[in-house]
């Protein structure tokens, strides 16, 4: 299982999670968390990139 694949199995759990919560402060925390994801994921990506331009 690669990163990429626990970061997605991830958000898939927190936003299943988003959807039962009532509280608003739990919510939040949740988003937030879905944020950080989002934003790991966006520099693996940025760095996968780097590593295939630095190799052609």
């Amino acid at each position: 299982m690669t990163t990429l694949d626990i970061f997605k199995k991830e958000l898939n759990l927190l936003t299943v999670e988003m959807q039962r919560c009532n509280n608003s402060r739990i919510k939040n925390q949740i988003l937030s968390d879905i944020l950080l994801i989002q934003s790991a994921v966006i520099d693996i990506l940025k760095t996968a990139e780097r590593a295939i331009h630095k190799k052609v």
